[in-house]
């Protein structure tokens, strides 16, 4: 395989019992970091990584995104560490989503591309929904590395041995949207965490309709599935994939507040 999807449309829906007496008999790679578990709060983990360094590199997949007539290369996995102690996959902010995008040379999706990668992903997991208990605190609940590690543990009880194909649903994505214009440009869009028949969990309001987070809220599910900044067109013309959504109707003024260093 040349990193490349090796499956279209349907794929395979594996059942999260079935994944878990699998994963019995065969450890997932990559497993859980060594080490006791660290507690506390997720918040600002992973960016932290990413500014010193310490983040896993991805392992990259060419994936067509036929809708718009080019090819991007999204990351096999969410972003991820290695660290004694904490959950592989962190969970990140709007905020952390630009900076990291900025650092690293990729950008966020957009909701009809999350639509497509899904759709052609061979493995579609079934979203894990973490429901709190009366007496949690919303917030301090849905950011504790606690409810991460288990967001992360049911998520790989999901991933066949050794699965090395496209994967769908690890979540809800942070996305270039033009509603985050609301909030005074502070306001941050989440999309995504598709069911196995396609439908998203986190659905797209419209446009004059302020969406539910600001550019700083973290929770469990938003992490961040790599995306490189360029894709390849059907002459085999390397884009700027920004270029291709504010064709497909992104404004450039919500196009404008991602740049690369």
């Amino acid at each position: 395989m040349d990193e490349a999807p090796r499956g279209r449309g349907g794929g395979q829906v594996i059942s999260f019992v079935a994944a878990l007496r699998r994963a019995v008999a065969c450890a997932i790679e990559p497993g859980p970091p060594a080490g006791p578990p660290v507690e506390g709060s997720s918040v600002g983990l992973l960016a932290d990584a990413v500014r010193a360094g310490g983040h896993d590199e991805p392992r990259w997949l060419r994936v067509p995104w036929s809708a718009a007539g080019v090819t991007v290369e999204i990351g096999a996995a969410p972003l991820s560490v290695t660290a004694p102690g904490l959950p592989r996959w962190l969970p990140v902010s709007w905020d952390e989503t630009l900076e990291i995008c900025s650092l690293l040379g990729w950008v966020p999706f957009a909701a009809d591309l999350a639509d497509a990668v899904h759709a052609a992903a061979e493995l579609k997991l079934e979203p894990v929904t973490l429901v709190r208990t009366a007496s949690d605190d919303t917030a301090k609940y849905m950011q504790a590395l606690s409810t991460c590690r288990t967001y992360n543990d049911r998520m790989r009880a999901q991933i066949p041995c050794g699965f090395q194909g496209l994967i769908g649903s690890w979540g809800k994505h942070w996305i270039l949207s033009n509603r985050n214009r609301h909030l005074h440009g502070r306001a941050g869009t989440t999309y995504g965490w598709h069911r196995a028949n396609g439908s998203p969990i986190q659905g797209l309001g419209p446009d004059g309709k302020a969406p539910a987070h600001d550019a700083v809220w973290t929770d469990y599910s938003q992490l961040l599935v790599p995306l490189r900044r360029h894709c390849t067109d059907g002459d085999g013309q390397r884009r700027e994939l920004l270029d291709v959504y504010t064709s497909r109707g992104l404004s450039r003024d919500v196009a404008s507040r991602l740049t690369w260093k």
